[in-house]
């Protein structure tokens, strides 16, 4: 078996069967947690002198300090944030990026204490480095006001004794000769759905109350544990609502392409021509980056945009994509105020993330802010009809995502396939590579700027398609046309 880490120990901690499944290699590597671990700038910022234990070269036995030690002891492995030595030991200071210490940063900081010990390296203080919510990046990082610090000693000793036996209970759980059974219920959705979902739900009919959309977790497992699976067993439950009905009764009836005209002529009718497509990729990096920010503050790093200017005409690709180091907001409002025609109709797919950026950087360049504000004035958001049912294809499988939309409507487009995408086919992954490419080195930013680009791009042209399908089944014989302004 390969050493246990604290993901493992959490793992197991939520749901044996996910642990034995992942110990086993179901289901792809092992893979770290999303906490970002503490920069190098930003331990030497707050302790002064640090020795980076990631170099490669030998540790000085008087070494101040310790940046990024990999310890392994018996059947465990961590990674120590910042270690400080002390007269009575060593101070482990972790990033919790967050406000609050929350359970799980104590359980590593309990597990990163055995591991320790296990080296000689005896901790005597466990120190939680906490966000402030108030804090505001000046042109440089004040990383000592940035962070503000909690003694979480007490609370990770009150754990340390339970470590040895959890460990025992991953090496046992580990090597069960028989998966351990599925036992379905809100750790299985939340924060979000486990990637053993498919595996554990296999023999469920499909499709299930789980593939319905609109209706909370909770309410499905309340459903899926009295015996209401199927969606003909949902539909004679009741208590549902239009947008579940529409669902299960064209999945029940193979119904083809639901469209209701009137509604979808009227969406139309408020599109005009020259027709701008956006979308935004953007991160929320828990340390601001630049100037300005705060704490987990939206950062758009990169936009597409096709713009059509009448009807029939080819779409025109633009973009702007921010390599890493550089602020991304200035080129962001420079290029959408030279990309987005003066007096055009701004397109996007559901309008949260766009409308932000844009009021946001309107904001901050006053002199580019009465264009920018016309181009959320001007905004349309394209997933209306599908959100309200006034389209819908059980293709959707309930859902009015683009992700789900698109292939739906689309299926034999291979120019707005996602699927044919390499490394990038969602917006969490165009972040991941973003912030890799923005915080690790040895990132190669011309194939991740690349894979950045033909996702974004996707989605704008798949829109574009979109709304040439809505055109086509509103005005199949081209009695009407969208607006030309």
């Amino acid at each position: 078996m390969q050493p246990w880490t604290i993901d493992d120990l959490l793992c197991a901690q939520r749901c044996p069967r996910a642990f034995y499944l992942r110990a086993r290699g179901a289901g792809g590597p092992r893979r770290a947690a999303e906490r970002i671990p503490l920069s190098l700038e930003a331990a030497r910022a707050l302790r002064g002198e640090v020795f980076d234990c990631t170099a490669g070269e030998p540790i000085p036995e008087d070494a101040p300090a310790l940046w990024g030690l990999h310890a392994s002891y018996e059947d465990c492995v961590c990674e120590a944030d910042l270690l400080v030595r002390r007269e009575n030991g060593w101070e482990l200071l972790l990033d919790a990026s967050a406000y609050e210490a929350r359970e799980p940063l104590v359980r590593e900081a309990s597990f990163a204490m055995r591991v320790l010990d296990g080296n000689g390296i005896h901790v005597t203080k466990v120190t939680a480095l906490l966000l402030d919510q108030r804090f505001v990046r000046g042109e440089a990082m004040d990383y000592a006001a940035f962070y503000h610090e909690k003694d979480i000693t007490k609370r990770a000793r009150s754990f340390l004794p339970k470590v040895s036996d959890r460990v025992a209970k991953l090496n046992a759980l580990a090597s069960l000769d028989e998966t351990p059974e599925a036992v379905l219920c809100e750790n299985c959705l939340r924060p979000m759905e486990c990637a053993y979902w498919p595996e554990c739900t296999a023999d469920l009919p499909k499709p299930n109350v789980f593939d319905l959309t609109g209706i909370s977790a909770a309410k499905k497992l309340l459903l899926y544990r009295r015996g209401v699976i199927t969606f003909v067993e949902c539909l004679a439950y009741g208590e549902l609502q239009h947008q579940q009905q529409t669902q299960i009764l064209a999945e029940i009836l193979h119904e083809p392409p639901h469209v209701r005209r009137a509604p979808l002529e009227a969406f139309l009718k408020t599109l005009w021509y020259p027709m701008c497509f956006l979308d935004f990729e953007s991160c929320q990096p828990p340390v601001p980056l630049f100037e300005g920010m705060r704490p987990f503050e939206q950062m758009a790093f990169q936009y597409s945009l096709h713009v059509v200017r009448e009807q029939g005409a080819e779409p025109e690709h633009r973009e702007v994509i921010v390599p890493p180091g550089e602020d991304p907001r200035p080129a962001l409002a420079e290029g959408l105020v030279r990309d987005v025609p003066e007096n055009a109709c701004v397109v996007v797919y559901s309008n949260g993330l766009e409308k932000h950026v844009i009021a946001t950087l309107a904001e901050r360049f006053p002199d580019l802010r009465r264009r920018l504000q016309r181009m959320n004035a001007s905004m349309r958001d394209l997933i209306a009809p599908f959100r309200s049912r006034d389209y819908y294809d059980r293709a959707m499988n309930g859902s009015c995502s683009l992700k789900k939309v698109l292939p739906a409507v689309c299926p034999d487009e291979a120019e707005v396939s996602y699927e044919r995408l390499d490394g990038v086919q969602n917006g969490h992954e165009a972040m991941r590579a973003y912030l890799r490419a923005e915080l690790v080195d040895h990132v190669d930013w011309d194939e991740t700027r690349a894979r950045l680009s033909a996702y974004c791009s996707v989605d704008t042209l798949g829109m574009v398609r979109l709304v040439e399908r809505l055109e086509q089944a509103v005005w199949p014989n081209d009695e009407g046309r969208i607006p030309q302004k």
